[in-house]
C-alpha cells in the first residue's frame, strides 16, 4: 500500500519552485490581513468627538457676502492684475530685480523707472488698504487646491514698491506723505488671513515686521513732529484691532482638512502626496524609494489605505488636534500654557476644553497621532504657527512702545532714544 501511494503522491506534489513562489506571494496577502486587522482595532480604540466647535454656525456666519467696494481684496485683486511688465514677474528682467532694495537711495534708474511704470497698481493697492473689510475667498472657493498668488505678491512686489515710495516721500522731507505708504503696509499685513488661510496669516506676519522695521526708523526721525506721531499712534492701534483672530483661522482650516478625509479615495491620493513630500510617517527603506513594491512597508502602507479606516481614524485623531488647539488659540499668547509636547504641538487639556475630551490625556493624543499612516496638517505647522504669533504680538507691542516713546520725547524733551529702551 505505501509503495503504490507514494508515487501517486510524488505526482500531486508542487515543483519545490512552485510552493516557494506561493509562499513568497502569501507574504503581501498576510501583511494586508494583518494591516487590514490592526486599523479596524486602532480604529475602535479612538474616540469620535464629532466637529470639536459649531461648524454650522461658523458656515453661517462667515462674510461671503462683503460688498466688493468694501473688500480690500477686490482691490487687490485690480492691482495685482495691472502690474507691469508681468503680474506674476513685476522686476523681471532688472538688475537688482531678484532681491530690490527698499530704499530709494539704493535703487537703480532701471528700478525707479520700473516703481513709477506700476504707480497705477500702487495706488489701486493702497485704495485697498484703506478698507476695513477684507475676504479673499468665498467659502465655496477654498480647498486644498486654493492658489494664493495675490497673498506673495502683497509681501513681494506692493510692500516693496510701499516702501520704495515711503522713502523716496522721506528723501524730498514729506514725512507725513512717507507715513500713508507705511501705513497702508501694515494694514495689509492685517488683510492677509482676514478670513482666510494660515498661510496667508503667516504672510502677514512677515509684512509687518518688515514695514515696522521702517517705520521705528521713521518714528525716530526728527522731521517728525509730534502731531505726526498721535496720528501714527492713533493709527497703529486701529490697525491692531484688524489682527485676524486666530480660532477663526484654524476654524476654516479645519473644515478644508476635514473635506479631504472624507472620501477614502481623495484621502489615499493626499496621503500619497504626503508621503512623497517628506510629511512624517513611518520610515521607508532606501530599497523602497527606488522600488517601493519591493518594500513591506510600502505594502502595509497601501493595505492601509485601501481599508478605508485610515481616513476615519486620522479623521478623528484631527478632531482631537483642533479640540486641543483652538481653546488654546483663542487665548492671548501671555495667556497660553505651556505646551505638554512641542512636536507634534499638544497642549494640557485644561477646563476650556471641550467637554468630549474630558478624559483624554495628552499623552493618549500623542500616541494616537504617532500610529497614522501619514500626519498632516495641522500636526506639522502647529510649532512654527504658534511661535510667529507670539513675535507678531511681541512686534506690535514693540512698535507701539517705539512710537509713543518717541512722542513722549518730543513732548517732554527726553534726550535718550527710544529704540536704546526696547533694543532687542
Amino acid at each position: 500500500m505505501t509503495t503504490t501511494d507514494t508515487p501517486a503522491k510524488a505526482r500531486r506534489r508542487l515543483p519545490k519552485w512552485a510552493r516557494w513562489t506561493l509562499a513568497v506571494l502569501s507574504v503581501p496577502v498576510l501583511i494586508v490581513v494583518v494591516a487590514a486587522t490592526r486599523d479596524a482595532l486602532e480604529l475602535a480604540s479612538v474616540p469620535d468627538i464629532g466637529d470639536p466647535f459649531d461648524l454650522d454656525a461658523f458656515i453661517h456666519n462667515f462674510p461671503n457676502d462683503i460688498p466688493k467696494n468694501e473688500n480690500a481684496f477686490y482691490y487687490y485683486d485690480l492691482a495685482w492684475n495691472a502690474l507691469l511688465p508681468n503680474r506674476n514677474r513685476p522686476f523681471e528682467g532688472l538688475a537688482q530685480g531678484n532681491d530690490p532694495p527698499t530704499h530709494w537711495r539704493l535703487a537703480d534708474e532701471a528700478l525707479r523707472a520700473r516703481c513709477e511704470e506700476n504707480r497705477p497698481a500702487l495706488e489701486l493697492w493702497r485704495k485697498g488698504t484703506e478698507q476695513d473689510k477684507a475676504l479673499h475667498h468665498r467659502l465655496e472657493e477654498v480647498g486644498t487646491q486654493t492658489l494664493l498668488p495675490i497673498t506673495q505678491e502683497l509681501r513681494h512686489c506692493f510692500l516693496t514698491l510701499a516702501l520704495l515710495e515711503g522713502s523716496r516721500l522721506e528723501d524730498e522731507g514729506d514725512m507725513a506723505g512717507a507715513w500713508v505708504w507705511y501705513r497702508a503696509a501694515l494694514r495689509s499685513s492685517r488683510h492677509s488671513g482676514t478670513n482666510g488661510f494660515l498661510i496667508e496669516r503667516l504672510v502677514g506676519i512677515s509684512i509687518y515686521q518688515k514695514a515696522s522695521e521702517r517705520v521705528i526708523v521713521w518714528a525716530a526721525d526728527p522731521r517728525v513732529d509730534a502731531t505726526l506721531l498721535r496720528q501714527a499712534r492713533a493709527d497703529l492701534k486701529t490697525i491692531d484691532a484688524m489682527t485676524p483672530h486666530d480660532d477663526n483661522l484654524l476654524k476654516l482650516e479645519y473644515m478644508i482638512t476635514l473635506q479631504s478625509t472624507l472620501d477614502p479615495k481623495e484621502f489615499a491620493t493626499i496621503a500619497r502626496q504626503l508621503r512623497q513630500q517628506g510629511a512624517p510617517g513611518p520610515p521607508i527603506y532606501v530599497l523602497g524609494r527606488a522600488v517601493p513594491r519591493m518594500d513591506p512597508r510600502e505594502w502595509t502602507f497601501e493595505a492601509r489605505l485601501a481599508s478605508g479606516h485610515e481616513a476615519e481614524r486620522t479623521r478623528r485623531v484631527l478632531r482631537l488636534f483642533w479640540a486641543n488647539h483652538l481653546p488654546q488659540f483663542a487665548k492671548a499668547p501671555h495667556e497660553r500654557p505651556e505646551p505638554w509636547s512641542k512636536e507634534p504641538l499638544i497642549f494640557p487639556f485644561d477646563e476650556t476644553a471641550p467637554a468630549a475630551v474630558a478624559n483624554i490625556k495628552p499623552e493618549d493624543l500623542a500616541r494616537w497621532h504617532q500610529s497614522l499612516a501619514v500626519r498632516p496638517f495641522p500636526m506639522n505647522w502647529a510649532p512654527n504657527f504658534l511661535e510667529s504669533m507670539r513675535k507678531d504680538a511681541s512686534a506690535r507691542e514693540r512698535l507701539l512702545e517705539e512710537v509713543e516713546g518717541q512722542l513722549r520725547k518730543r513732548e517732554q524733551g527726553e534726550d535718550r532714544p527710544c529704540s536704546d529702551e526696547h533694543s532687542r
